[in-house]
């Protein structure tokens, strides 16, 4: 299966970029075999219903904070890495018009690791994070990949997507609301469309091969368990240890595969930083997509301050 990949732009003014509204814009995926089989009605297409979200199911990430200031625990500035492997529940926005959506024969695996840094809120002079009433724990995400790899009859098409920020409500007034934005990077030919608006029928992968073009992403979800205090591995216990007495042995083998990528690529070969680990909870997370109309596309370029290009990776 053909994929394309897009040059990603390093714009210097990101928050600009985030500011700007974004709508879901309703689509359909194709997942390559007739999927009315576990439904009543069929319509013998191969498309999905149109919708404008994807829901997650609920997942556990694991966030582990890297003392790299060494100040024995987790203080603003450390980084960290948020990684999880979860599914697609399903489709959110259905307008009836087909009756595809996730059933028995396909679905969507999803990966998910965030990158950035460590941000300590508290009234009191511990610089570190001790979870107590007075401190609050959350990380600025700048970097990282959600993959969206589809299994059974269409197995391997995907949507990779990059995360370019984060933002995250007021930690003190209850329930931790997140948002995670990001740009289409790759995509699979024919997996997925646009099913109104100005782009009503166009591919993913036409828009993404398009330099000037993006495909904007935008995730949000609610936070449990965020007062949790990251613990610091014993002695002798590997990144792995911890995950596999918390997870299936086979999502703790893939996470700890994506969080070894992170260390590699961030500090080298050789021994890290010490490391602060803990699991949180998201109910659910729902992923949405939009392309800017051109008129807000001019107007973002007259802001760009700083252009670079990086070549992606081409996935086979």
């Amino acid at each position: 299966m053909k994929k394309f990949n897009k040059l990603a732009l390093a714009v210097g003014v990101a928050g600009g970029l985030l500011a700007v509204p974004a709508m879901a814009v309703p689509i359909s995926l194709d997942v390559r075999a007739d999927g009315d089989g576990a439904f009543a009605l069929g319509d013998a297409d191969t498309r999905t219903d149109t919708f404008n979200q994807l829901t997650l199911d609920g997942f556990n990430p694991t966030s582990v904070y890297y003392d790299i200031d060494n100040s024995g625990g987790v203080s603003t500035g450390d980084i960290v890495i948020d990684a999880a492997i979860t599914t697609v529940l399903g489709l959110n926005g259905l307008d009836g018009t087909s009756t595809e959506a996730l059933g028995l024969a396909w679905g969507v695996d999803v990966s998910w690791v965030l990158e950035g840094t460590a941000t300590v809120l508290n009234f009191d002079p511990d610089p570190n994070y001790n979870g107590l009433g007075t401190d609050a724990l959350v990380g600025e995400f700048n970097g990282g990949e959600v993959a969206l790899t589809c299994t059974g009859s269409c197995a391997g098409d995907e949507i990779v997507i990059d995360v370019t920020g984060s933002s995250v409500s007021d930690p003190f007034s209850g329930d931790i609301e997140i948002e995670v934005f990001g740009e289409v990077a790759d995509v699979t030919a024919g997996f997925a469309r646009f099913e109104a608006g100005t782009r009503a029928g166009e591919d993913f992968a036409d828009i993404v091969l398009d330099p000037l073009d993006t495909i904007r992403v935008r995730g949000n979800s609610e936070l449990e368990g965020g007062a949790t205090v990251p613990a610091a591995l014993d002695d002798g216990e590997s990144v792995f240890d911890w995950l596999d007495a918390r997870y299936d042995t086979s999502i703790a083998t893939a996470l700890d595969g994506l969080i070894a990528d992170f260390e590699l690529r961030t500090f080298g070969e050789g021994t890290v930083a010490d490391r602060y680990l803990r699991t949180t909870f998201l109910n659910s997370a729902n992923i949405q997509f939009d392309v800017p109309a051109p008129a807000t596309l001019g107007l973002l370029g007259l802001g760009l301050l700083g252009l670079g290009a990086r070549a992606r990776k081409q996935r086979s």
